[in-house]
């Protein structure tokens, strides 16, 4: 007997069983409630989560089912799928003792099943090693996290010099935050995220719409934050924190770009993670760079020095000789269209790189 499920999120019932198992979860990650999956999951594909359950014990792994043949059109293609994690850290999330051998033997069997040819998955940073033995695991890049059992003024010390100064500048010059609850803000967030968006010249990939964000703060209320640094009571840099249970997590955000000489993000770094320790969060994880260990990365590495963690994904081939056939069909498809298409060896699954 199967300890597996597959739950259809978009069927009303399995989406209730999801949510129900989350509130009782002792972690309430954000990155496996069923609204977040949902929110990242296109018209044409399935948001899904594979629940292991034997005894206490449970491993809740949330994905999105993509149909290849959406991508790819030729025949060969129909009836065949691929799995990703949601935007995030995608898990597999757990509590308890499970067996990860078995739930892995599963997972593969489920995979095949389904006629599903790879999956990616964007794993969570905390996983023990021994939970993904046996999978083809990459370290990605590297993501910064902030501990948040430290007393206020050991804190204060723990940053770099330049975080201390620019704090300081920034209150000097009457920056202030404010922590919005509700979404209230999220118009002039939004206005504020697209600039930095294009001022960055960020991947088509990020420009979330502005009803994906209303119907973010919606389905999701009481599981983010809106931080706002204020100047003269203008909004002059944002960021949207979600809450876990023990972690928050820098999600979106941005400034603008005439007040960067007045160090707002500083201030506002500065106070979500006095927010984080005042309200017992173990954690603020804020990310890392968008090329490697650029220039975002050393900002965020100098609110944590010491917080250097290895952001890893597991890169899964169910069926190897489907996998190598996928990317000579691109390459024809791509060739037809006139375009030089070569695979990367640097993105998974090949076949959509």
């Amino acid at each position: 007997m199967t300890l597996l499920t597959c739950l259809n999120l978009n069927n009303g019932e399995d989406c209730r069983t999801l949510l129900e198992l989350w509130y009782k979860s002792d972690n309430k990650e954000i990155f496996w409630n069923p609204e977040y999956i949902k929110l990242f999951s296109k018209e044409s594909e399935e948001p899904i989560c594979l629940v292991w359950k034997e005894s206490e014990a449970i491993i809740a792994l949330p994905l999105i089912k993509r149909s290849i043949s959406d991508f790819l059109t030729v025949k060969d293609t129909l009836k065949l799928f691929d799995a990703i994690s949601p935007y995030g850290y995608g898990g597999p999330y757990y509590e308890g003792y499970p067996n990860w051998s078995i739930f892995w033997k599963e997972f593969i069997r489920w995979a095949k099943e389904e006629m599903i040819v790879s999956c990616f998955i964007r794993l969570d940073l905390f996983l023990p090693k021994s939970t993904t033995d046996g999978l083809n695991i990459k370290i990605k890049s590297k993501n910064i996290v902030r501990n948040l059992d430290i007393d206020e003024m050991d804190l204060w010390y723990d940053y770099e010099h330049k975080v201390r100064k620019n704090v300081k500048r920034a209150k000097s010059e009457k920056v202030f935050v404010e922590v919005d609850n509700d979404g209230l803000s999220i118009d002039k967030y939004i206005n504020i995220y697209y600039e930095t968006m294009k001022r960055r010249n960020a991947d088509e990939y990020y420009y979330f719409s502005q009803d994906w964000f209303r119907k973010f703060i919606k389905v999701l209320r009481g599981k983010y934050l809106i931080f706002n640094a204020f100047y003269r009571d203008e909004i002059i840099s944002t960021e949207l924190v979600l809450v876990s249970n023990e972690n928050i997590y820098s999600f979106l955000g941005g400034t603008k770009e005439n007040y960067f000489y007045l160090r707002p993000n500083d201030l506002l770094k500065h106070e979500i993670i006095l927010w984080g320790i005042r309200q017992k969060k173990k954690r603020y994880i804020l990310g890392g760079g968008y090329n490697g260990e650029d220039g975002i990365y050393k900002y965020k590495k100098s609110f944590a020095p010491n917080g250097i963690t290895d952001y890893k994904v597991a890169e899964i081939i169910f069926d190897n000789n489907m996998y190598e056939k996928l990317i000579e069909i691109r390459a024809k498809e791509e060739y037809i269209k006139g375009r030089n298409w070569k695979r990367r060896q640097d993105y998974f699954p090949a076949y959509r790189s």
